[in-house]
């Protein structure tokens, strides 16, 4: 078979192995807003693969070849969560604080690792880089490999999530 220009068939490639993509991400992944995410990520490094004009012999497994090694990396972030599991309540109890206030405060930290757990990887690490790190949105975007809008669209995500989950006027920082 001889190679085929990507750039000049990429909307007939994108178009015709959309569906087989997805399958294949959501048979591995738990959440379809991943699935969503690295479909979207397999189709721009395709693109960008389009841009430069490379010639491929089977552009369906160049394209799963790109999803394989982005959940590679999906699966890397995933080993790295910056939340560390479950709090142990009693570590909370500390001297001159009634029990009522370590309660409350473990049920609070509850809430939030259960709202941190429901987040996409990519949000959580996003998220992370922000609140813990004070990285800004370029410095995250660097080293999350996306762009600026990606990363403003999961801090926004996540602040939106943090919100409805634990209430409007939480303190997040």
């Amino acid at each position: 078979m001889a190679a085929v220009s990507i750039q000049r068939d990429t909307d007939a490639i994108i178009g015709d192995y959309t569906e087989n993509l997805r399958r294949h991400l959501r048979a591995r992944l738990g959440s379809e807003s991943d699935v969503e995410d690295l479909a979207q990520e397999a189709y721009l490094k395709f693109l960008q693969a389009a841009e430069r004009g490379l010639e491929i012999r089977n552009p369906k497994a160049y394209l799963m070849t790109i999803a394989h090694n982005l959940l590679y990396h999906h699966y890397k972030a995933l080993e790295r969560s910056p939340i560390p599991g479950d709090v142990d309540v009693d570590t909370l109890h500390a001297e001159g604080t009634d029990l009522e206030t370590a309660t409350a405060l473990a049920l609070r930290i509850d809430r939030i690792n259960r709202a941190w757990r429901e987040l996409s990887p990519k949000c959580q690490l996003a998220l992370h880089l922000r609140w813990r790190k004070g990285l800004r949105v370029k410095e995250i975007a660097a080293r999350m490999d996306l762009s600026t809008g990606m990363v403003k669209k999961y801090l926004a995500q996540g602040l939106s999530h943090f919100r409805k989950r634990l209430g409007r006027y939480v303190d997040l920082d």
